[in-house]
């Protein structure tokens, strides 16, 4: 691939540059167990595979919602939820320590080097603060120089910001994410898609890409070896 053609360079974060996508489920699915007292795996899953756009926070509210219609718990007044805020507290405890440690791309430097002036991003549906402290602990945050855009905003309202704060619309741009909602939107925005297949938890995304001809590769660090 010649990618001395694109500007920009987007990155999906969870399943593209670290294999932490079933920490993120396992940990929704631990937190529904210990605190609702309920297995509701096969549900957060194909809740979270159906709906790719969904953030940490509706994941939490499908949880909340579900235990609610099985009468497992009362329903909360409208307004500010404590179960929503002890849900989400326990998520991020859970997932702190195993996100400093998960496996992560290893070519990130090299293809920085390789890769010249090209402007990066990170664009993520997990929360965005979090997501900015958690790269400066891995000593990542460094390689993007155009920002990391995250939830509780969808990916799609981000790419309208970047849109007019960058003029993407008149770049060129390649973004590499593992999702069906990943692939739609570099298909919808006219960005060029690279499907990074091995730590993808989403199972309709390999036709999408397929009937729509983008490349697939295992890992990041296998796409950025192809250039060398």
């Amino acid at each position: 691939m010649n990618i001395d053609k694109y500007d920009y360079f987007i990155f999906d974060s969870d399943g593209v540059i670290f294999n932490s996508n079933n920490i993120k489920i396992d940990s929704f699915c631990n937190i529904a167990k210990s605190l609702l007292k309920v297995d509701f795996k096969e549900s957060i899953n194909k809740f979270i595979t159906e709906n790719s756009r969904s953030t940490r926070e509706d994941v939490i509210r499908f949880i909340i919602k579900t235990a609610e219609e099985k009468s497992l718990i009362k329903k909360e007044s409208k307004g500010k939820s404590k179960l929503f805020d002890k849900l989400l507290g326990e998520f991020k405890n859970q997932i702190y320590s195993e996100m400093l440690l998960c496996e992560k791309s290893n070519l990130l430097s090299k293809f920085k080097i390789f890769s010249k002036n090209k402007n990066w991003i990170v664009l993520t549906l997990g929360n965005e603060t979090d997501t900015k402290n958690f790269y400066i602990k891995r000593n990542l945050y460094k390689y993007f120089d155009m920002g990391i855009y995250g939830g509780p905003k969808p990916k799609q309202e981000n790419i309208e910001f970047l849109k007019k704060k960058l003029n993407l619309k008149h770049k060129k741009v390649l973004f590499f994410g593992d999702s069906y909602k990943d692939a739609y939107l570099a298909k919808t925005n006219k960005f060029d898609f690279i499907y990074i297949s091995k730590w993808s938890c989403c199972s309709k995304v390999k036709e999408f890409c397929n009937k729509n001809k983008f490349e697939e590769y295992e890992t990041l660090d296998l796409f950025i070896s192809s250039l060398f």
